[in-house]
């Protein structure tokens, strides 16, 4: 539906709303709780789909065409396409691969930011909701910046960048003691994912043949939402039996740590916390010195390249 040039642009925007929604629709429903009851809620959510449903139906969507030599004829091979393409193609499936990894040991530490301020500040819930208002305000902030910056020559190694600046803030949340080191970490926590997300929309977009990105996104999204449940069940069980228990006053790692991050309630989801941001900017690091993801912009070529050699290459 547009040029290649605006994907990153488009992504930004993406981001923008993402966050947005975030921020003021729980804002919104509180409003309204406190003078309607909860039917009224529903309702607007009703409202809000069918806005949403008539939009899609009346909107043109155009349809790229299909590429007979490659689109899978039957159910069973349009279920595994889009997996092969991704296996055809090293630079793409390693890039996937590094942005599932970074997100399942960032999701173990994000996971635990609730209960952690909570237990480290006696469940002052004043405080956890202004670090959680600044998570959201930096989302907005990134998605605005990207979507200003627009175009970015080299996409592969924005993202790792973004990717690592991004994680550096989590090591923050765990070492900080104070609710000031906290909402600047927090902010600056997402402040680079929505940029390391529009690069890596980006790319996939100028990358994947149009007729088949239906495939290869939903096979590509089924492969990295894996990483979500499986960080969620882990960090409770680390969090619950290993580390809580081990930086208590007197645990196995609270003389190892214990100056780092404390002691006491949090500390060992604060420690979580650290671990997990120096794994982000670990992963990120090794991701790009992999020569097929480093090289993919430069030895992938992008989809409209592609078909304008076929068109000018004679049979």
């Amino acid at each position: 539906m547009m040029s290649k040039k605006h994907y990153v642009r488009a992504n930004g925007l993406r981001s923008i709303v993402r966050s947005l929604s975030t921020i003021l629709a729980p804002a919104l429903a509180g409003a309204l709780l406190a003078f309607s009851e909860l039917s009224l809620i529903l309702w607007i959510d009703i409202v809000t789909f069918s806005i949403a449903i008539i939009a899609l139906v009346l909107v043109h969507i155009p349809q790229p065409p299909a590429n007979t030599s490659e689109s899978p004829r039957n159910l069973i091979a349009e279920a595994g396409y889009g997996f092969r393409y991704l296996i055809q193609r090293r630079g793409l499936l390693g890039l996937l691969i590094s942005f599932t990894t970074f997100n399942f040991f960032i999701m173990i530490g994000i996971v635990l930011l609730a209960p952690m301020i909570l237990a480290r500040t006696g469940n002052n819930e004043v405080i956890l909701g202004g670090i959680q208002s600044a998570i959201d305000a930096g989302g907005v902030a990134g998605g605005m910046f990207i979507s200003i910056r627009g175009e970015v020559t080299r996409k592969v190694r924005g993202i790792f960048l973004a990717l690592a600046l991004g994680s550096l803030p989590l090591i923050w949340l765990g070492i900080g003691q104070h609710y000031m080191v906290w909402m600047v970490a927090a902010f600056f926590s997402t402040l680079f994912l929505p940029i390391a997300d529009a690069l890596f929309g980006a790319v996939n977009q100028a990358k994947v043949n149009p007729d088949v990105q239906g495939k290869v996104f939903a096979s590509s999204r089924m492969i990295s939402y894996t990483a979500t449940p499986l960080a969620i069940v882990l960090s409770g069980i680390l969090a619950d039996s290993v580390f809580e228990p081990a930086m208590e006053s007197g645990g196995r790692l609270s003389d190892m740590f214990g100056w780092l991050v404390g002691t006491g309630p949090g500390s060992g989801m604060a420690l979580l916390f650290v671990l997990s941001g120096a794994l982000g900017v670990l992963i990120s690091a090794i991701s790009y010195l992999s020569k097929p993801i480093r090289n993919l912009e430069t030895e992938l070529p992008d989809h409209d390249i592609m078909e304008l050699d076929a068109k000018v290459t004679p049979d």
